[in-house]
């Protein structure tokens, strides 16, 4: 009876995790003052070719077990559907990422311990105007986990680990050179039907060529073959971020989950940037359903 209450017991009971979590701050520390938090959550500088600044960023260990956590800078870009998004670890910068240097790569910390560390940031002196983004992350270490020896076993064992949280970044926006040689500008590209779920879009690339980064709106319909309006857009839709340099796949749903009948169409649809509304672009696309 008591063997049998012992597997019992083991079959119940689930994985054991301990947490390892992380927060992070960020403080402006101007020289002769007292260091305050930034309140925006990251930070944005207005400098020129050659300055330096340079500040510092808590960080804590929200879980319940002691850990690891590294510091390093990367790259910040934006992805084709419009989120900001930062090189890994272990991955060198090769954009405004290299301007950051960090003054500790890794933090040894208690459970709710605090620590700080600065980081520099330095713009090249022959750097063009424009807006550049990087971060500084903070990332738990992972240990891995120990194998059951005896894999046949695996479900009737108790595993403990360590359950790790995402890694938090501190986005930084550089502001370089003068604001009246900002430049906004894109150019676009149809890219043809996609078929996604049962669901049919039509996708246009939107490149930024300028030196600033964009946020842009749309609005859209579908003319059928008779020229009425078989589908639109819900208001106007905001598709994110494009940094300087990277692209944005547009995608709209043609088919609006009805099934239309084979024929030539007409995609009309209207573009503004939210940052510089005199960036406009109208546009109609003959389009072949299904």
């Amino acid at each position: 009876m008591r063997k049998f209450l012992f597997i019992a017991l083991l079959l119940l009971t689930g994985p054991v995790f301990c947490e390892l979590g992380v927060g992070v701050k960020g403080y402006i520390t101007d020289p002769g003052r007292r260091a305050v938090e930034a309140s925006k959550g990251y930070y944005d500088f207005y400098l020129k070719p050659g300055d330096t600044v340079e500040h510092v960023i808590e960080v804590e260990n929200t879980g319940d077990q002691p850990g690891v956590f590294y510091v390093y800078p990367a790259d910040g870009t934006s992805s084709p559907a419009g989120t900001l998004v930062g090189g890994v670890r272990g991955q060198d910068p090769s954009r405004a990422g290299t301007w950051l240097k960090v003054e500790k790569e890794s933090l040894q910390l208690e459970p709710k311990a605090r620590e700080r560390v600065a980081f520099r940031l330095s713009v090249p002196a022959q750097t063009p105007v424009g807006e550049y983004f990087s971060y500084v992350f903070i990332e738990p270490d992972s240990p891995a986990q120990p194998q059951s020896e005896n894999a046949s076993r695996s479900n009737s064992e108790v595993h403990s680990g360590v359950r790790v949280r995402s890694r938090i970044g501190m986005l930084i926006i550089t502001f370089v050179g003068d604001t009246s040689l900002r430049q906004p500008d894109w150019k676009w590209e149809g890219q043809g039907k996609a078929f996604d779920n049962g669901e049919i879009f039509y996708c246009v690339r939107l490149q930024n060529t300028g030196n600033v980064f964009l946020k842009p709106r749309v609005k859209w319909s579908l003319l059928g073959p008779n020229g009425n309006i078989v589908s639109h857009s819900k208001g106007e839709d905001e598709f994110g971020y494009i940094v300087s340099g990277s692209d944005l796949l547009l995608r709209f749903p043609l088919s609006g989950g009805q099934l239309l009948p084979r024929g030539e169409y007409q995609l009309q649809w209207s573009l503004v940037d939210l940052r510089y509304p005199q960036l406009t672009r109208e546009s109609s696309l003959r389009v072949s359903l299904p």
